[in-house]
């Protein structure tokens, strides 16, 4: 089988030839301190893993972008990058300042929303978004039969988390859950605007949920009322127009594992074991939903790649193989982003998955 074919197959819950075995994003870091600033593509190339790209291109609707005048300012604060932004709508301006450096993804340090209220105006004039259908043509041609290309957007709840702060919206919860309906209602309307354009796309996964839907942050019961219906609203959308998608929670999943199927997704993700805190006994999900969705991710990169010799990342592969790989349907990757991992374990994560047949 290609890589297209051997991953294609496992996200249909197929048996393929031997495992898949990709990783959850190149970290740019990574790429410059080990592969000489290699890209993706070169990386995969190299230990000879199942692609799994994730360039994708959205573009803003000019016309929408008359309400959302953005304003970006950029700083250097004792070696971290600082960027403030200011949004102006014709009902208010909106605020946020993130920070980043080399080593990590960026965080929030002010909040875009500040007030319940908020929500709405960001929902009412967020420029809606409008896949740049050329570029992924050209990416998907690139990548040829050698793996897939996956797109993505983060669900309501994660958004709001991420716009609103997580602490605020739990509480929200219990303090004022009507207006969390509403809220969540909002974002999911303005998201289907936007996955509009998705009716010709042939991108092969797109990627929804996020960290801040895990039971390692969130209640089943908070799960269950708050996010699951928005959620399926979302997928039978996506599902009708016949996009493969994967969910996404990068923490605990078990507690929620039947409310997860219940959404409606091809896939599940990122499996996260304990040793990472999350609480994913792999075998155990297998057994239990494997018959339903497919199954990414499971491998402990921190125990696996940072802190093994090549022989022990080989044992990882092995268990990854025997609990999540049995029937097919698994891809294996890493349940989150690596930094320190040594090249020979790279090779040897590649070589072993080449050894795991089916």
């Amino acid at each position: 089988m290609t890589g297209r074919e051997r991953m294609l197959t496992a996200l249909d819950r197929g048996v393929p030839d031997r495992l898949p075995a990709s990783v959850h994003g190149w970290m740019r870091y990574w790429l410059e301190k080990h592969l000489d600033g290699a890209s993706d593509m070169e990386a995969f190339d190299r230990f000879g893993l199942d692609w799994s790209i994730y360039t994708w291109k959205w573009i803003a609707s000019e016309e929408d972008l008359r309400h959302w005048e953005v304003e970006k300012e950029e700083r250097v604060d004792n070696g971290r990058r600082v960027e403030k932004m200011r949004i102006v709508t014709p009902e208010g301006t909106l605020t946020q300042t993130r920070m980043w450096d080399e080593y990590y993804s960026p965080w929030v340090t002010e909040y875009l929303l500040k007030e319940p209220e908020d929500v709405f105006v960001y929902a009412k004039y967020h420029p809606r978004q409008i896949l740049d259908l050329d570029f992924e043509r050209m990416t998907l041609g690139k990548i040829g039969d050698r793996g897939i290309l996956r797109g993505g957007w983060v669900g309501p709840w994660h958004r709001l988390c991420d716009l609103y702060g997580v602490e605020k919206m739990i509480f929200a919860c219990f303090e004022s859950p009507e207006w969390v309906h509403d809220a969540m209602n909002a974002i999911t309307e303005s998201d289907l605007r936007h996955f509009e354009s998705l009716r010709e796309s042939k991108t092969d996964l797109f990627e929804t949920g996020g960290g801040h839907n895990s039971s390692t942050v969130i209640s089943p019961d908070i799960f269950r009322e708050f996010i699951l219906p928005y959620e399926k609203t979302i997928h039978g959308f996506l599902n009708a127009i016949g996009i493969k998608t994967v969910y996404h929670t990068c923490g605990g999943m078990m507690p929620i594992l039947d409310h997860l199927v219940e959404i409606g997704s091809t896939a599940l993700e990122t499996l996260t074991p304990p040793a990472l805190g999350g609480d994913v006994d792999l075998a155990d999900a297998k057994r239990r939903v494997g018959d339903k969705v497919a199954l990414i991710g499971g491998f402990d990169q921190f125990n696996g790649f940072e802190n093994a010799s090549p022989d022990e990342t080989r044992e990882y592969v092995r268990k990854c193989f025997a609990e999540g790989g049995v029937g097919g349907g698994y891809i294996m990757n890493p349940s989150d982003h690596f930094y320190e991992c040594p090249v020979e374990n790279m090779v040897a994560y590649a070589d072993e998955a080449c050894k795991c047949l089916y």
